[in-house]
């Protein structure tokens, strides 16, 4: 009886939640337009100008030389949404959103991402934002050695570890990308002893990455990544009660400093 209290109190306090977040949505919610987006706007997203109250402050639209731009977190790091985003699909309750990461460059595949989009970034909202079903996760690394293993992919020539890691005279010689077909495949043990973690990325599903008759490249990881990650929000009582967590999984303790924007990574972190 003692083992099921904790999950009962989650159960209650995301029901809580819910019913609150429900009712400012439905005061708050509107349509925002910029160029060819249009965008159901509803908690936990809000726009400039919204009335107090209306969306959480880390979680803004903005639409700047007819782009439609999304600040996220409290460092505001900017993301473009990506004109294909899916908006209140018909058959599903939530709505979601594609963005994509500033730097990154399509077709040129030496173009490296700004930020780490890993899910502590979005823990502010946990129960508001969340990542969109069949995405994958992919995991930046340099190493002192040489990796030869399924999961991890050479990024040369597009992208050497001095480059990844930005450090003059970096130990590390090799840079890979670490791969799962699913976020939650990858777990802390696939991370080899002499690599350190760089950035973590989302990204949307793509088939062609896990057909095993062929091979991947880092060219087509960075399409992937360049493609963007997509952002579900609507039925808040539904991502309670996805958030618990029913295996271990990459979980990154990430430190953003405000004054470089730069992630570092201290430890790697496991839910049971």
């Amino acid at each position: 009886m003692v083992t099921m209290l904790p999950l009962k109190f989650f159960a209650a306090v995301c029901f809580s939640l819910t019913m609150v977040v429900e009712t400012v949505s439905l005061r708050c919610q509107h349509q925002f337009r910029c160029g060819k987006i249009l965008i159901k706007v509803r908690y936990p997203l809000g726009v400039e100008g919204d009335p107090r109250g209306c969306g959480d402050p880390d979680v803004r639209l903005s639409c700047e030389r007819n782009r439609t731009v999304l600040y996220l977190g409290p460092n505001s790091h900017k993301y473009y949404v990506a004109e294909e985003s899916i908006h209140g699909k018909h058959e599903s309750p939530l709505d979601s959103i594609r963005v994509i990461d500033p730097e990154l460059q399509k077709n040129n595949c030496s173009t490296i991402p700004l930020y780490s989009n890993v899910y502590p970034f979005f823990s502010y909202s946990d129960f508001m934002l969340h990542y969109g079903d069949n995405q994958m996760l992919f995991v930046m690394v340099t190493c002192k050695k040489p990796v030869v293993a399924p999961l991890y992919v050479d990024t040369a020539p597009c992208v050497t570890a001095k480059e990844l890691s930005n450090l003059e005279g970096a130990e590390s010689n090799y840079s890979y990308v670490v791969v799962g077909k699913r976020a939650s495949d990858l777990v802390a043990s696939d991370i080899e002893e002499t690599c350190t973690i760089h950035k973590v990325m989302y990204s949307r599903f793509q088939h062609f990455l896990i057909d095993s008759t062929r091979n991947i490249s880092f060219k087509d990881i960075h399409d992937a990544m360049a493609s963007g990650f997509e952002l579900e929000y609507g039925r808040y009582f539904n991502m309670c009660k996805r958030s618990i967590p029913s295996k271990c999984i990459i979980n990154l303790i990430v430190h953003i400093s405000p004054q470089s924007q730069t992630d570092s990574y201290s430890s790697l972190y496991c839910d049971n």
